[in-house]
């Protein structure tokens, strides 16, 4: 890739400590995406979760009104 630095194994190996930083910020950027994914893929679900729940609800709220409409007609 243009741009990359071009470092061997024997320069990496010759900075332990070095080498563990790097290891750990691929390490973390690899587990900040996979969470990123994770919560993405969460939200999409729980959208059409929503979706589906408002249209129950709406639905329960029309037979609610329709069953007090004919408990009014019946105590006329």
């Amino acid at each position: 890739m243009p741009g990359m630095p071009n470092i061997t194994f024997k320069e990496f190996a010759s900075n332990p400590i070095v080498a563990l930083l790097f290891l750990s910020v691929c390490a973390t950027g690899a587990l900040w995406y996979q969470n990123k994914v994770t919560l993405e893929n969460h939200i999409t679900e729980y959208r059409k979760e929503v979706a589906i729940l408002k249209k129950e609800n709406r639905d329960l709220q029309e037979k609610y009104i329709q069953v007090l409409v004919e408990l009014k007609s019946l105590n006329k």
